[in-house]
């Protein structure tokens, strides 16, 4: 259903990928936020992925704020 990237970084041969996933599989709505850890060697071609996701709700306990994404 969705799947916006939110922030790209790129140090050396490391692009860190931030991004939000929403999906309807077998009529469950589910969403998670993420992040992709990318390697590339020196001609740029992928030599490794990781990926993780949390929640998209948020808890911030030192300002008592609730963030829900979009």
């Amino acid at each position: 259903m969705e799947w916006p990237i939110k922030n790209i970084w790129i140090a050396n041969e490391i692009a860190f990928v931030e991004w939000y996933f929403k999906c309807n599989y077998k009529n469950r709505i589910s969403e998670f936020d993420g992040v992709s850890i990318i390697k590339f060697d020196k001609e740029n071609r992928i030599i490794s992925v990781k990926e993780f996701q949390s929640n998209s709700t948020h808890v911030y306990p030192y300002k008592n704020i609730t963030s829900t994404v979009a």
